[in-house]
């Protein structure tokens, strides 16, 4: 597996740190998968599944839709002709952003009886979010409209993501395919 290589201007030290921080989606990634090695348990499998699923989803609406990333940066960044309508990065982003503040029962991040690490992962987890989207358009890799997108799409994938884990409709699909590898999956945790 290789990191995607984001491209900045030479000197442009702003441009290397938003660099990195439109790296974070590939962290994302990795984050959900290791703690579902870590936890193994039904939420953490979830939440892994529906990560990979809102990023099949982004790449399955650029191709229906096939809106081409920006003409004026497309040339230097050696991307003319891909595909940026909506932005994965932001997606995949806001998907993590909006799972876990549904997860935590939709309270506000300064709501009474929030501890104040949740509240910190909360306003984390957005900071990190914007920054992806900024990243992208600094970066020239997408416009406003493809990050829009991508933060609208990720936003109602996560919601609908956790009606279907709210109403267990994700585990009953899930048990029955599991089921043939029980000897090879380790029993999940209910939490």
């Amino acid at each position: 597996m290789t990191l995607p290589v984001q491209l900045y201007r030479t000197g442009d030290r702003l441009g290397l740190v938003l660099a990195y921080a439109s790296l974070i989606p590939a962290f994302i990634v990795f984050y959900r998968g290791s703690t579902l090695f870590h936890d193994r348990s039904w939420v953490q499998l979830q939440l892994f599944l529906g990560t990979g699923c809102n990023a099949v989803f982004s790449k399955a609406l650029k191709e229906i839709v096939r809106i081409e990333r920006p003409q004026a940066t497309c040339e230097a960044l050696g991307l003319c002709g891909d595909l940026g309508w909506p932005s994965t990065h932001s997606q995949i982003s806001a998907f993590a952003f909006f799972t876990m503040l549904l997860r935590r029962k939709g309270q506000a991040p300064l709501s009474p009886g929030r501890t104040a690490a949740e509240a910190a992962e909360i306003w984390i987890l957005a900071l990190l979010t914007a920054s992806v989207a900024w990243s992208r358009v600094y970066l020239g890799y997408h416009d406003v409209q493809q990050i829009t997108a991508g933060l609208v799409f990720g936003t109602v994938s996560a919601a609908a993501w956790h009606a279907l884990c709210q109403h267990n409709i994700v585990r009953r699909v899930l048990e029955p395919v599991l089921r043939p590898f029980k000897p090879l999956v380790p029993h999940l945790k209910e939490s």
